[in-house]
């Protein structure tokens, strides 16, 4: 009977590994899906509705993305410090909605609400698209045309 249990908790083992090693390596190949907003969704349409994603937390100091990877920064609610996140919405080089999260703070509520905020947008598009919209669109071109212009630089992101 010991045989037995042992042979069972071996396989077990070898089981979870397996399961893991899977993980890992269909999280690298969600990962280097190259999303390249073809679609649907403009890169412009997914910026604002980034801007928008963050309206009305303060604490929130900086928010802006970069592909379909979202970066924040958060002021601490001691206002000491910050924290950063970031929320990757690249579902397989598609933007579905679907997001994965990381951040320094695991006892805060504000990536998941600013990811569940911009993932409403992009499940309701195109009906999202109203009068303020279509005007934050037509400001994040402008600006993404004089940073294409002036090659402006991210020390975040390095681009």
């Amino acid at each position: 009977m010991g045989f037995f249990l042992k042979a069972i908790g071996v396989g077990l083992a070898v089981a979870s590994v397996k399961k893991i090693k899977h993980n890992i390596e269909e999280e690298k190949r969600r990962k280097n899906t190259i999303c390249r907003f073809e679609g649907d969704i403009s890169k412009e349409e997914f910026y604002v509705m980034v801007k928008r994603g963050g309206k009305g937390i303060r604490r929130i100091t900086s928010l802006y993305a970069d592909g379909t990877m979202v970066y924040g920064t958060v002021r601490s609610q001691s206002g000491i410090s910050d924290w950063c996140f970031r929320i990757d919405f690249n579902d397989y080089g598609k933007l579905t909605g679907t997001y994965w999260i990381s951040t320094d703070n695991n006892d805060s509520d504000i990536p998941k609400i600013v990811a569940d905020r911009i993932a409403q947008q992009i499940s309701n598009y195109p009906d999202c698209l109203d009068d303020s919209f279509n005007k934050e669109l037509h400001r994040e071109e402008v600006q993404e045309r004089q940073r294409e212009q002036v090659g402006a630089y991210c020390p975040y992101c390095g681009k």
